[in-house]
């Protein structure tokens, strides 16, 4: 994926990598829009879905009370609403909405850092 980005949300992303030095985390400034322009693109899948969904939830652009949040509250809550949507951050654990267990799944899909913004 390519998107040119305004000096904002450039500048957003950057000073969060210097202050955190977790990309994952400071690419949570990307608006939105490009992960849903993305579901609208060519191909569709629930995996690009539970991506966007993720993002939009957690954009500290339109929900200004997640600006304070840590990288690792960050990564906890992402992981929580992909699961929602059947799909492991880690591609090792699934957790089950009903009993609150997790269990190891092989046929779980990985999503990295590169397919969000391949």
């Amino acid at each position: 994926m390519s998107a040119e980005l305004n000096v904002d949300h450039a500048a957003s992303v950057l000073a969060d990598f210097r202050l955190t030095r977790d990309w994952f985390f400071s690419f949570r400034w990307i608006p939105a829009r490009f992960f849903r322009n993305r579901l609208y693109a060519t191909s569709y899948s629930s995996s690009l879905e539970s991506v966007y969904r993720a993002h939009s939830a957690l954009s500290p652009q339109t929900h200004l009370e997640l600006t304070d949040m840590t990288p690792r509250e960050y990564r906890r809550r992402y992981a929580e609403i992909v699961a929602e949507h059947n799909v492991t951050l880690d591609g090792g654990v699934q957790r089950n909405e009903e009993t609150g267990t997790a269990r190891e799944w092989r046929g779980a899909k990985k999503i990295t850092l590169s397919d969000l913004l391949s």
